[in-house]
């Protein structure tokens, strides 16, 4: 590893605090990254402690892959630089953890590759500091682990603990994201011009709208055991904006997957749950597995030999949900505005709660 090149290209980009990983601008975020960012986070999750995953494109071969953790010490800052095998002590030197004692906890067979082999060691740099602010931390720093929850879609079920977290952008994550997607354009040869450019920010500018989201259902009488009863023909879910157009939030972008009965009633359950349904460990709100119940049994086209729904199940179905909304839209304000999002460790809610829509739930489903 080329040392001399490390501080120049992490000293100018890398937030103070924060866990962030090192990739290639050609291959972007990898299903192998993905598996490391699912263990630091679980780590983080099983020793308390808060933690904010990210990710910056390096020029240097060497470090693609690595984690590299950035920590203030006045005048000199110092940058811990680990590669797969070193990942964990760096993660005891970070959070004051005992390497041994840690050891002996990762006791998962998919996470044993990860021990230290003894042979290597993250890379302690001192750096001159650099007038990157650390505000990039205290504006994000509430614990969150910041992953694209559509880069892990390849992990089993029952192998991954989805964040659901969302933050604001800044005019830093901004210009960043403008950045990229301007060097595709001219590194490319993209036919897009400035005026092209403008014209898209003005036409976005002219159609801002705010959203709702709506139920839309139908009750139709069917023949059952001799006796007539009432079931549900379609129950959709739509984002619908202030001129009244209408996007189904159906698809998640994925191969022949959607936003399906399970996803739905999930998600009308969680309506009744303003403070946050908690969702770690294997209990689930007995309250909340009722209301799910109840929905899911009225909802067609449901699956009649489903699983007894657990933590990571609900935790997979917001997810859908949440992609579903992106692909409706495109907007991540409305994304975390009417998603299952998380709000503190191991508690997911709907942010904002539309009281007649809860209302139409309760009335159709007869809760």
């Amino acid at each position: 590893m080329k040392i001399n090149n490390i501080p120049q290209e992490i000293a100018s980009k890398l937030p103070v605090g924060q866990i962030v990983l090192l990739t290639s601008t050609e291959t972007g975020i990898t299903y192998g990254h993905c598996y490391l960012i699912q263990f630091i986070s679980k780590m983080g999750d099983f020793t308390g402690n808060s933690h904010i995953i990210s990710s910056i494109t390096v020029d240097e071969p060497a470090l693609w892959g690595c984690f590299a953790y950035r920590l203030a010490d006045g005048q000199n800052q110092q940058v811990l630089v680990a590669d797969k095998k070193s990942l964990v002590e760096m993660l005891c030197n970070i959070w004051g953890l005992d390497l041994d004692t840690l050891k002996s906890q990762i006791t998962q067979k998919r996470y044993r590759s990860l021990l230290p082999n003894g042979k290597s060691h993250p890379i302690c740099i001192t750096i001159a500091s650099t007038s990157h602010s650390q505000e990039s931390m205290t504006a994000n720093g509430n614990g969150q682990t910041l992953v694209d929850i559509g880069s892990i879609e390849d992990y089993d079920e029952s192998d991954y603990d989805l964040s659901l977290c969302f933050t604001t952008p800044t005019e830093a994550s901004v210009v960043r994201d403008l950045t990229r997607s301007i060097n595709d354009i001219i590194g490319w040869n993209i036919d897009f011009s400035k005026e092209k450019l403008n014209k898209l920010f003005d036409e976005l500018m002219e159609n801002r709208r705010e959203y709702h989201v709506e139920l839309s259902c139908k009750k139709e009488k069917v023949k059952y055991n001799s006796r007539m009863k009432f079931r549900l023909a379609y129950c959709d879910l739509y984002l619908v904006d202030d001129k009244e157009n209408k996007y189904k939030i159906e698809d998640i972008g994925m191969p022949r997957k959607k936003v399906g009965p399970s996803e739905k009633a999930a998600y009308l359950a969680f309506l009744f749950f303003k403070d946050g349904v908690r969702l770690d460990g294997f209990q689930i709100d007995q309250k909340f597995r009722e209301i799910y119940n109840k929905i899911y049994a009225s909802m067609p086209d449901k699956n009649q030999t489903q699983n007894a729904p657990d933590t990571q199940m609900f935790m997979q179905k917001a997810s859908n949900i949440n992609k579903g909304i992106m692909q409706a839209v495109s907007n991540t304000k409305v994304q975390q505005q009417f998603g299952v999002i998380k709000k503190e460790k191991g508690v997911y809610a709907i942010p904002v709660i539309d009281d007649n829509l809860k209302k139409q739930v309760k009335q159709i489903f007869e809760l």
